[in-house]
């Protein structure tokens, strides 16, 4: 069934009680024998006991109807709530896979940077120390300066690498998530 054929618009229309008018030309006489005649009574107590009977049958028919219409639309609510949530589940996986490898490359970078300056660090307390000969102090100096001279090349790596798996991140529209 489709939401198209439950519409509000196909409600069962109620009952109209039928009132049954008095002829003004009537005389007094038949008035009360009308009145007095407990066939008419029971006659209009059956019609309108009939009519809301009736009646109750429409309205459990208007509530099943009701019913029907709701179950269609919880459906396609429950649809496109399911395609949503799956969507939104994709673009999460999508965008944590893009924070990971940034953030692992970051790490990379940290490293790199962290281990040229311990060897640095090394070096430096080498050429200090009390116990090295000249010749390995001159070595010291000269691995200082040779390493010292690559940190320029080793940040222009770094920033190039950045500046790239900048321009692979998606821009994350927030208008989207509402």
């Amino acid at each position: 069934m489709s939401n198209s054929e439950y519409t509000y618009s196909k409600n069962i229309d109620p009952i109209q009680a039928v009132v049954i008018s008095e002829n003004k030309n009537t005389n007094d006489w038949g008035a009360i024998l009308k009145a007095v005649n407990p066939l008419g009574t029971i006659a209009e107590m059956y019609t309108k006991t009939l009519m809301y009977k009736v009646e109750i049958k429409r309205l459990d028919a208007e509530m099943e109807r009701v019913k029907l219409q709701s179950a269609v639309t919880m459906k396609a609510i429950d649809a496109t709530l399911a395609l949503h949530m799956e969507e939104l589940i994709q673009r999460r996986i999508s965008m944590l896979s893009v924070f990971q490898t940034f953030q692992t490359q970051l790490e990379h970078l940290h490293i790199e940077r962290k281990m040229m300056l311990e060897t640095l660090a090394h070096f430096t307390s080498k050429i200090i120390e009390n116990g090295v000969s000249i010749e390995e102090k001159k070595i010291y100096k000269e691995l200082t300066f040779l390493v010292m001279s690559q940190l320029p090349q080793l940040n222009d790596k770094a920033n190039l690498a950045l500046s790239e798996l900048v321009k692979t991140i998606p821009v994350v529209n927030i208008k989207q998530i509402r």
